[in-house]
């Protein structure tokens, strides 16, 4: 029994639009493939997969962001910011916020971050919290990163310079070199006073020329 016409033009025409068929299937593969090349990695914001992607090292900070400011200290600390990392173009910013609760001082936020492992890996604090860091092990010592800077550039030593009654301070034995070594420097200064009003003194049967001489 012969095929029909019909029958023997649908088989010869097979092959060929499989091919096509194939052919088509292929290029967008290779289309997909080009442009998953081409694109990955855009839109990513994680500082820790960018940091992987690009062989990179993540450097956490306090705050949202480094941008703007409001306050004259934020814009300092942001352009500051901004600075140092189109300096340091292999590290990324990540930035952290504070553990807070309603009741809590600022000391407490910030133990409470160390504790809860969301502190950032440079931090400010308090000069009268250095011993208290120092025995919980929350601060790592600065000497390997002073080194460091100081084969590169010798003046650093002028700029990271601790005044003596400062320095017992923030500094702290280290039993296996037998050496004093930094947790901490030092980037400003505040100076009070103790002011006081004469007239008050007077009405209150007080001498206004013999003030306080103590914070008691």
């Amino acid at each position: 029994m012969k095929p029909e016409p019909n029958t023997v033009l649908m088989n010869a025409r097979k092959p060929p639009m499989l091919r096509l068929v194939y052919g088509f299937g292929l290029t967008v593969i290779i289309a997909l493939c080009v442009w998953v090349v081409a694109f990955s990695g855009r839109g990513v914001t994680d500082p820790e997969v960018l940091a992987k992607r690009d062989n990179k090292q993540v450097l956490r900070l306090w705050g949202g962001t480094s941008d703007g400011g409001v306050t004259v200290i934020e814009k300092i600390n942001s352009a500051i910011s901004t600075e140092f990392f189109r300096e340091h173009p292999e590290i990324v910013p990540d930035r952290t916020t504070r553990l807070r609760i309603p009741e809590s001082a600022a000391d407490g936020a910030l133990l409470m971050s160390l504790a809860g492992g969301t502190a950032p890996d440079v931090l400010g604090y308090n000069i009268y919290q250095s011993q208290t860091l120092m025995e919980q092990g929350f601060l790592a010592s600065l000497e390997p990163f002073i080194a460091e800077e100081l084969e590169k550039d010798p003046s650093f030593a002028e700029r990271i310079y601790i005044p003596p009654k400062i320095e017992p301070v923030i500094t702290r034995l280290n039993t296996e070199s037998g050496k004093r070594e930094r947790y901490g420097l030092v980037n400003n200064y505040t100076i009070k006073g103790l002011l006081y009003r004469k007239d008050l003194f007077k009405e209150a049967g007080l001498d206004p020329d013999r003030p306080p001489k103590d914070w008691n």
